[in-house]
């Protein structure tokens, strides 16, 4: 037996080695498992693309300002009625000028003081609404990501998602409101 090292194939006493073949498929799995981790990679980035894009921020404020605009006018419509009967009680009664007067004006100034307040309560919790529904959407849609679905269906499912919410808050907005704050006023 010639000399041999330890790196040629045979042993010290000359018979050949056998070495095991390939990994028994650990590559081929890993290979496998890399390739799904980045499909699940692309379809979190899809979904979160889908809601970083768009000015959505945007849309936050815009329905922000549309419900507090609407909840105006109610608290405005309100407090107009409400001057109106309270002056027509005061002359009926001839206290026009009086103390009573200014007592109720200054009630119906703290009144829609407080109108004012709520209108502009329910313009930032539409907006935050809308921001929180679309927060809980994402995250369902990047665990069903992780769940497996491709990047396409993920980008579908949140752009839709997004319309229905945004939708949804539109149509909210059109019936904000302050309250009955003027119907317990003391007529005189």
């Amino acid at each position: 037996v010639p000399h041999m090292n330890k790196h040629s194939g045979y042993s010290k006493d000359g018979r050949r080695l056998y070495h095991k073949g390939g990994d028994g498929g650990a590559g081929q799995m890993r290979a496998d498992e890399s390739a799904r981790q980045a499909k699940i990679q692309a379809a979190v980035d899809a979904v979160n693309g889908q809601f970083a894009a768009g000015g959505r921020d945007a849309m936050y404020t815009d329905i922000g300002d549309a419900t507090k605009q609407v909840a105006t006018r109610d608290l405005d419509k309100q407090f107009t009625q409400a001057s109106r009967q309270n002056l027509f009680g005061l002359a009926r009664a001839g206290l026009l000028g009086g103390s009573v007067d200014a007592e109720a004006g200054g009630d119906l100034q703290q009144r829609y003081g407080e109108g004012q307040i709520k209108a502009t309560q329910a313009g930032e919790g539409a907006a935050s609404e809308l921001k929180s529904t679309d927060e809980r959407t994402r995250q369902n849609l990047i665990s069903l990501a992780q769940s497996g679905i491709d990047t396409g269906t993920a980008a579908q499912l949140a752009a839709g998602q997004m319309s229905a919410a945004a939708e949804n808050a539109r149509a909210n907005s059109g019936s904000a409101s302050v309250g009955r704050l003027f119907d317990d006023l003391g007529q005189a």
